[in-house]
């Protein structure tokens, strides 16, 4: 493998590596879960963003957190709703907004499969010495925020409506 990614030039070759590795470690953790839970690594992620915003998970706003089209979340979330992770909701006032409402079932595969994941991530990262874990983290976390400044202009942040608004 070494030698198809041998360049030259650092900024390639860590652009080759990352995109690579970042491969690689979805297709660990999609085949880890799946194995343990039968939940895809996407659908594992839905989960935990739908647990974060709460009451105001709208497709819209997953998919952007999520880096995805919002096709893309509505082919997933249509899976999850089958599955009974999921209940979607349409917006009374505007029909184009999707709300997801995480079902009991859900909350309990997001609970067993976020002990799963630790064990899949310990597993994975068991190469790095806690030192090295430390400057990943703080290295990762430093290129996460300027990419998010290149890609995400500050704009003035608007009042997030819920679902329950509706009522």
């Amino acid at each position: 493998m070494k030698e198809i990614f041998d360049h030259q030039d650092i900024q390639h070759r860590v652009w080759i590596n990352w995109y690579h590795t970042g491969g690689l470690v979805t297709r660990y953790a999609d085949s880890g879960l799946i194995k343990m839970r039968g939940l895809s690594y996407q659908q594992f992620l839905v989960l935990i963003v739908m647990k974060k915003l709460g009451d105001n998970a709208n497709a819209t706003e997953m998919a952007k957190l999520l880096d995805k089209n919002t096709n893309t979340l509505s082919t997933i979330l249509d899976r999850m709703e089958e599955k009974g992770l999921v209940k979607k909701i349409r917006d009374t006032t505007d029909r184009r907004l999707v709300w997801a409402v995480m079902t009991p079932k859900g909350k309990e595969k997001l609970s067993v499969s976020t002990k799963g994941s630790l064990v899949l991530f310990e597993k994975l990262t068991s190469c790095f010495t806690k030192e090295e874990m430390a400057k990943f983290d703080t290295l990762l976390d430093k290129l996460m925020k300027h990419a998010d400044k290149l890609v995400n202009p500050k704009k003035v942040p608007k009042k997030r409506k819920s679902y329950r608004d509706q009522e």
